[in-house]
């Protein structure tokens, strides 16, 4: 099969009959370059062209260089978006999180979460109601209490559990105000 060239323009524009064969082959549901019917997922080009057109926008890109070892990405790595290979994204991820700043910012949500459950009388790890007398839900307990005995057992805990700081009070100011007095 014979492929159609389209006339173009002499200032480099389409000519109107290649314009007229575009619209006429976009409304029967035809590729706009050949008369083959449309790919899936397509509304301009059959598989061929579209599998042609990918290519050259793929050479026309060059490759795709992750930003943090500015090695080229590999083929299955690229997607809208993607910029850096999955051990580089996991190591910034974890660098990120290791970062003084993260981490108080972090700590500093977390805590604005319980105290706002606390108020709401909600657990402050989850948004289910507490157990009366205690800070957390059911499951949260029974958690809480399995992780104690499992630590009591392998000798990492001594004998005496100290008190959890209540609510809103940071432990270190309470160790500041303990030494003032």
């Amino acid at each position: 099969m014979q492929r159609k060239v389209h006339r173009r323009h002499p200032r480099g524009r389409p000519s109107g009959a290649s314009l007229r064969y575009q619209a006429r082959h976009k409304a029967m549901g035809l590729c706009s370059v050949c008369p083959r019917p449309l790919a899936g997922g397509s509304m301009v080009y059959c598989t061929w062209h579209l599998e042609k057109n990918r290519q050259r926008k793929r050479r026309l890109r060059g490759p795709i260089l992750c930003r943090r070892c500015r090695k080229p990405l590999r083929e299955s790595e690229r997607g809208p978006g993607r910029r850096y290979h999955p051990r580089c994204s996991r190591a910034l991820i974890g660098e990120r999180e290791r970062s003084p700043g993260y981490r108080r910012l972090h700590a500093e949500a977390a805590r604005a979460y319980q105290l706002r459950h606390a108020a709401q009388g909600l657990c402050t790890q989850c948004p289910r109601p507490v157990v009366p007398g205690k800070g957390v839900c059911r499951r949260h307990l029974r958690y809480r209490q399995e992780r104690y005995r499992r630590l009591k057992a392998l000798g990492k805990l001594s004998g005496s559990v100290r008190e959890a700081a209540p609510i809103g009070v940071n432990r270190q100011e309470e160790r500041v105000r303990t030494r003032r007095s």
